[in-house]
């Protein structure tokens, strides 16, 4: 075995030996109800944040519209009145 083979297992088996450990506390102090309340709250919470980043480009495309009509508008105006 090789110095480096033996290094990274050295590092991977107390790792996989934490991971193992905190799912098996998870799994004994949460019920599938927690869990399920949790990744409901999670869901949520992630919904309300993408439709207002939705909504706020939302508005700022229809501020956008609604000056480039009033522009328009004025040039319509101004042609109108150079004809008179």
């Amino acid at each position: 075995m090789s110095v480096t083979t033996e290094l990274g297992t050295q590092k991977i088996v107390p790792a996989v030996s934490y991971v193992a450990s905190f799912s098996t506390f998870l799994g004994s102090a949460l019920t599938v109800n927690d869990i399920g309340i949790i990744i409901g709250i999670v869901c949520a919470i992630a919904t309300a944040v993408a439709n207002g980043i939705y909504q706020a480009r939302k508005n700022a495309r229809e501020e956008r519209l609604a000056e480039l009509q009033r522009e328009i508008l004025i040039k319509q105006l101004s042609r109108i009145e150079q004809d008179e």
